[in-house]
């Protein structure tokens, strides 16, 4: 019977080609004696491909990170093997990162969740500030803890849900509008029931009057 342990996967180094990828070992067994390691290199831009092909909205990605913010998989190439705070803060020193800061911290403690933070993109030639909603799970392979963050804009998230609550505060506001003059128009039938009862007795008294003349 052969066995496996654990295995070990490493850092990310460039391979002969040049490009990135890790390594990943795996002792085996047999008889409970070591013979041997079987590794399996696997590419970064293959993972990048993976992960590119999630759908996340019309403006949403996915990313892999490692246990140090270092980024495994992403759309663009040059900021795989990148720490993902340190080159957003390269690109813009004057801007508060503490929020993206914290929810990477989360992800690279192997949490998982759901939150929000703001980030800058560029729109033409000037910097944007634009506010993005991030989900994220850990990956455990072996020793090492991954965390896949899927993120798509905020105003792609809400405006859905802004649309519906607006619809319903409509159809709220018709379905008042509605029982108002439902009300309105109980009201006026109930007024004049009770006109036509005052009426109804009036006439009954009358025709007692009359008939008690007319004995008389």
């Amino acid at each position: 019977v052969i066995e496996t342990h654990k295995p070990y996967i490493s850092k990310i180094f460039p391979a002969f080609s040049g490009d990135q990828c890790i390594s990943i070992c795996c002792p085996v067994f047999k008889d409970k004696q070591f013979i041997g390691i079987e590794r399996a290199m696997v590419y970064l831009k293959t993972l990048s491909k993976i992960a590119t092909e999630i759908e996340v909205g019309n403006t949403g990605y996915a990313q892999i990170f490692d246990d140090d913010g270092i980024v495994v998989a992403h759309p663009q190439a040059d900021q795989i093997d990148e720490n993902i705070v340190a080159i957003r803060k390269e690109a813009f020193p004057d801007y508060d990162w503490s929020e993206m800061e914290a929810v990477v911290a989360r992800m690279t403690k192997g949490e998982e969740g759901v939150d929000s933070y703001h980030s800058v993109w560029w729109d033409g030639d000037n910097p944007k500030s634009v506010k993005k909603l991030t989900a994220f799970a850990p990956i455990i392979l072996g020793n090492e803890s991954w965390s896949l963050g899927v993120t798509m804009g905020y105003d792609e998230v809400a405006g859905p849900v802004k649309a519906y609550a607006r619809n319903i505060h409509i159809a709220a506001g018709l379905l008042i509008l509605v029982l108002g003059g439902a009300s309105f128009w109980l009201y006026k039938v109930q007024k004049e029931n009770t006109k036509l009862a005052a009426k109804a007795e009036s006439a009954h008294e009358l025709l007692e009057i009359n008939q008690q003349l007319n004995s008389e």
